[in-house]
């Protein structure tokens, strides 16, 4: 099973990682290799983008950290290649739209 998680998914795993929430599960479940994450670079850029632009993130989340998850992740998922091609507008956050063009030339089930 294929699975693209939003940058979200992985801000509150960063901002919590100890839980046991159903966001902890789901990323830890990924690491374990329950699916394969697939993870377009730019995702990691956003991820650093907005833990950068906004302070309450910034003071939450450290380098160290990103870089740490980045790692783990990165050594079981699979990078998909950059999207050269125009991606059409087709949600109400644009920023989303590369999301939604990865899922579906990545083939990914979630």
């Amino acid at each position: 099973m294929r699975v693209l998680l939003d940058v979200n998914i992985y801000l509150s795993y960063l901002l919590k990682p100890e839980t046991e929430s159903a966001i902890a599960r789901v990323v830890e479940a990924g690491i374990l290799g329950d699916y394969t994450p697939v993870t377009p670079k730019a995702l990691w850029d956003e991820l650093e983008n907005v833990v950068q632009r906004k302070p309450y993130l910034r003071e939450r989340i450290t380098p160290e950290q990103m870089h740490r998850l980045r790692s783990i992740i990165g050594a079981v998922a699979e990078l998909t290649p950059e999207i050269t091609a125009p991606i059409p507008r087709v949600t109400r956050d644009p920023k989303d739209d590369y999301l939604l063009a990865h899922a579906v030339l990545d083939d990914v089930d979630y």
